[in-house]
């Protein structure tokens, strides 16, 4: 472990590197929108499958008409003219949140019901499955999943933010199996004229924190917090910062993070939490850029669900860049329901997921047992 920590490691991480890694991804050329005699509320009202659903988008109409929100679901719903991507959630998803029928929308406000609405829509395009690229298997993009924008706007478009900055949703495809986010498709493709609707069995709200939120709200991550306050020593303040770029709303990430046990397992047993805090000051036994390196390697620079990742052990790159070669330093990433690891190229065994999924305004957290070492 000595050994380990005196061998100083160097990240890169470049404001640059988390806006390109935020870009839209091409999907294809503009669409010329021809007139269609069918919209996405004639679909759902003709669907008994979806009857919760068509009263939810009713009640959510009724919300106050805001800056962000001009039009209501309902006339958006029924616009014919417009193109749209409509996950849309069925009787069985409303009813794994508790929602068994229409009566039940009642505790529900307007406002709630048109906010997790507007998540699962993407404006201006019709995303069938076959424009969804191949997770790992297509050549030309090399992504996990497509990053769209929602209808669901956290800011609009302001001096500081020209183009404002809606909730980004997720399709992704492996072979025939669809997701959105972690949902599976379990209809994909009705057609609804211009718009397309992809059915959904469960729901999943939006995400309300960043990544640094949850952490910080979470004391089983203080130890590796403070590792994160270390790493920032003498750094100016922005986006190299890796506080900063866990805090940022418009950053894609994943991380995997290490719990307090995974770091107390550096340690000899007993060894109390403001001791290994000590320790992670003091340059002789964790030099700045040691521990900037270790952190650096727990992030990959895109957003990637546990679905998204391969079956088989497969190399991700880390966020950890090692100058003047830019080696750009991988971990080792396999996923199944029944099992998921990770592996840092000087581990001797993986490490165990043990929570996937948590997911962020900025990206996604998967919660792992022993900490990941890049040499």
């Amino acid at each position: 472990m000595y050994k380990f920590c005196k061998s100083a490691l160097i990240i890169v991480l470049a404001a640059s590197t988390l806006v390109a890694c935020n870009k839209k991804l091409p999907v294809g050329e503009a669409i010329i929108i021809p007139p269609a005699t069918t919209s996405i509320s004639d679909v759902v009202n003709a669907d008994a499958n979806l009857s919760i659903l068509r009263a939810a988008i009713t009640k959510a109409g009724t919300a106050a008409a805001t800056t962000n929100f001009p039009v209501s679901l309902p006339n958006l719903f029924s616009d014919k003219s417009g193109a749209y991507t409509f996950f849309a959630p069925t009787n069985a998803a409303f009813q794994k949140i508790g929602i068994t029928s229409d009566a039940a929308l009642v505790g529900f406000r307007p406002g709630q019901l048109d906010t997790l609405l507007r998540y699962y829509v993407i404006g201006g395009q019709k995303l069938t499955s076959a424009v969804i690229p191949d997770s790992f298997t297509n050549a030309k993009n090399r992504v996990p999943n497509l990053q769209e924008p929602s209808l669901l706007v956290l800011q609009g478009p302001s001096a500081a933010l020209p183009p404002g900055f809606r909730m980004p949703i997720f399709p992704s495809k492996r072979g025939n199996s669809l997701w959105v986010n972690t949902i599976t498709i379990s209809q994909p493709d009705v057609n609804a004229g211009n718009s397309v609707i992809h059915k959904i069995d469960s729901i999943a709200l939006p995400p309300q924190q960043t990544i640094k939120g949850i952490l910080a709200s979470d004391p089983n991550f203080s130890l590796f917090m403070a590792a994160v306050a270390r790493a920032d020593s003498g750094q100016v303040a922005g986006l190299g910062r890796l506080d900063s770029a866990m805090n940022f709303a418009l950053a894609n990430l994943t991380l995997f993070a290490p719990t307090n046990a995974a770091i107390r397992a550096l340690f000899p047993p007993g060894t109390p939490d403001a001791a290994i805090i000590g320790a992670l000051n003091t340059h002789a036994l964790f030099p700045v850029q040691t521990v900037r390196g270790i952190v650096a390697y727990h992030l990959l620079g895109y957003r990637y669900f546990s679905v998204n990742f391969p079956a088989a052990l497969t190399p991700i790159n880390t966020q950890l860049v090692i100058p003047p070669t830019n080696i750009v330093v991988p971990v080792i990433v396999s996923y199944s329901p029944a099992a998921f690891i990770v592996k840092g190229l000087a581990n001797a065994t993986p490490s165990n997921v043990t929570t996937k999924d948590r997911v962020a305004i900025n990206g996604v957290i998967h919660v792992i047992d022993q900490l990941l070492r890049p040499q």
